[in-house]
């Protein structure tokens, strides 16, 4: 389920509609629960919110990654 929330988000920022890319992200965070605990999901999410010069969000982002680690 997590692929279909980051293919639609790519497909938004493709088309450089990024508010409706960040609420998919946040959507599926919401919707998908433990399983959007992958770090392939925060990863993507990371790399969006830097782009987007989200410093702030992108650095919560990557401690969530390496919290999953720990």
């Amino acid at each position: 389920m997590t692929f279909t929330y980051l293919k639609v988000a790519k497909f938004e920022i493709k088309r450089r509609k990024y508010d409706f890319a960040r609420k998919i992200f946040e959507k599926a965070g919401e919707d998908l629960g433990d399983e959007v605990f992958r770090e392939e999901y925060f990863l993507n999410f990371a790399l969006f919110e830097t782009r987007q010069k989200e410093i702030d969000r992108a650095r919560a982002l990557y401690k969530q990654i390496g919290r999953a680690h720990v």
